[in-house]
């Protein structure tokens, strides 16, 4: 029947992903989940903000996003920055998305910095990114939090990513082990995009090397100048 990928979902070991916008449709997807007795989550839930409180009673966790960008088709109308605040004031578990590829991933802090300005607390904003979507995919006992025993995946950032533009990672730690190769190449293409280069910063680097870094530094500022016309443009 080319429905085995549904066996572990009707087994109630993983939860059904529904994609909806509009608000008949995310009511639709709760009473499906309901009738077959399966998981869900709610994935844009776009028009969740209209419901809210339907949605606290029910309990199922939002994924909301993404929210940056133009409202495409109507079934966007309601798009808004102030949904996760809306959702998680009523009671519903949230986390944020950026349906990647529609909106590149590197720009999920962002996407929460905008939700956190638009009325959502700056920690919530932080577990909607982290903790939240852990617990609700049900693999928090590995990963979405500091914490003994789990995954040790861990980034350093130059500044806040929640609220600093152009924050970038500065050190990259994966199974508990320092990548290397990264750490003075973020810091130092951070330096350049800032105009704050010291002296020996460029040694290490091949004239090739640094083409691409002034090239990417070019490519960076021309996507935040666009970022900045698109959040000055959404209405909160």
């Amino acid at each position: 029947m080319k429905l085995e990928a549904m066996i572990p979902v009707l087994e109630g070991k993983m939860p059904l992903k529904a994609h909806a916008h509009r608000a008949d449709d995310i009511l639709t997807s709760i009473r499906i989940a309901k009738e077959f007795g399966v998981k869900l989550t709610l994935d844009h839930c776009t028009d969740g903000a209209v419901i809210a409180d339907e949605l606290a009673k029910e309990g199922y966790p939002a994924f909301i996003g993404p929210s940056l960008g133009s409202k495409s088709k109507v079934e966007l109308t309601n798009k808004s920055f102030t949904t996760p605040a809306v959702l998680h004031e009523a009671g519903v578990p949230i986390s944020i998305i950026t349906d990647a590829p529609v909106i590149p991933l590197q720009y999920l802090p962002m996407c929460a910095g905008l939700a956190s300005n638009a009325g959502l607390p700056y920690e919530d904003a932080w577990h909607a990114i982290t903790i939240n979507p852990a617990r609700a995919l049900e693999i928090d006992s590995r990963v979405g939090s500091l914490e003994v025993g789990k995954d040790a995946d861990v980034v350093i950032w130059t500044a806040d990513p929640i609220k600093s533009v152009g924050a970038e990672a500065f050190v990259t730690i994966v199974d508990g082990k320092i990548a290397p190769v990264e750490i003075n190449y973020a810091l130092i293409l951070d330096r350049m995009y800032k105009g704050r280069l010291e002296d020996g910063d460029l040694d290490q680097f091949t004239n090739e090397q640094l083409a691409s870094m002034k090239e990417t530094c070019r490519i960076r500022r021309r996507e935040i100048e666009y970022l900045y016309q698109m959040a000055n443009s959404i209405s909160f």
